[in-house]
């Protein structure tokens, strides 16, 4: 495969009872976590998270999208390195 190819390995995860396919988001954090230069995310689904909400009356609504945070993440870090970094959402 070359630098610039995605797999998708299937994840399920059990959420109430029940198999919730949860290959997306996995892939999503993986790339998002090993990107150098740039982040391009077109995605109808994009939506924020409480993961890491100070209020912990506010973390009850559960919403674990990593996405967000790890996109935060990456920005800071690069940041603090000096290195040009740049986000498209």
């Amino acid at each position: 495969s070359t630098s610039g190819d995605i797999k998708f390995t299937r994840v399920l995860d059990y959420k109430k009872g029940r198999p919730v396919d949860s290959s997306i988001h996995t892939t999503m954090i993986h790339h998002i976590r090993r990107a150098k230069h740039f982040i391009y995310i077109e995605s109808q689904y994009f939506m924020g998270s409480s993961f890491m909400w100070s209020n912990s009356s506010d973390r009850k609504v559960k919403c674990n999208n990593l996405v967000p945070a790890e996109i935060t993440l990456k920005i800071c870090s690069k940041i603090a390195a000096g290195e040009k970094f740049t986000v498209y959402i």
